[in-house]
């Protein structure tokens, strides 16, 4: 099916749900912009568990943090097609979970991501046990907050051992990419 096709038709079924059409990046890959609550009905038609659309995979899920705002990412794919499927989270404090449905009953391989998310992004799947996949865990036992939000702020120290950021600094605003003076 041509993926503008399928776009169009979520567009009808899905109605203002669909918030926008617009390709992913510079290199122009198709996306479908979501709303959040919408997100389980949109991925489980592209599932093929409802046998209208051919069955895609999901491949992965990713997210980035800009302007205070969480994108979150679906990364499907046939096995000749590809399209992203987005939506946005308001973002919250450094320590408040936001949260979106689990998609792991529509995709089973979904649960590493949904773990990978939960822990590093503070981001829960409500319908998700909240257990962590056995060795999947990226951080210690004991580490408190998301790493990964720009609002992090880092620990000097962790159970004892000192934990310095680049030349001393703690605070995301105080990190830099630039040479130093």
């Amino acid at each position: 099916m041509e993926i503008a096709v399928l776009q169009r038709q979520l567009k009808e079924k899905f109605g203002d749900a669909i918030l926008d059409l617009r390709p992913l990046g510079t290199g122009g890959d198709p996306c479908v912009w979501v709303e959040a609550n919408a997100i389980e009905s949109v991925l489980k038609e592209l599932s093929g568990k409802t046998g209208e659309w051919p069955a895609w995979r999901l491949e992965d899920v990713s997210v980035f943090e800009m302007d205070r705002v969480y994108v979150v990412t679906c990364f499907l794919a046939t096995a000749t097609e590809r399209l992203n499927v987005r939506l946005t989270l308001g973002a919250t404090g450094a320590e408040d979970y936001v949260e979106l449905p689990d998609i792991s009953s529509i995709f089973p391989n979904a649960r590493t991501f949904e773990s990978k998310l939960r822990e590093l992004w503070g981001i829960r799947f409500v319908g998700d046990s909240g257990k962590t996949i056995p060795g999947a865990s990226l951080l210690p036992e004991g580490w408190s907050g998301f790493p990964m939000r720009k609002n992090y702020l880092f620990p000097t120290e962790f159970n004892g051992i000192p934990h310095q950021r680049p030349i001393g600094r703690t605070h995301p605003d105080e990190y830099g990419m630039g040479v130093e003076e």
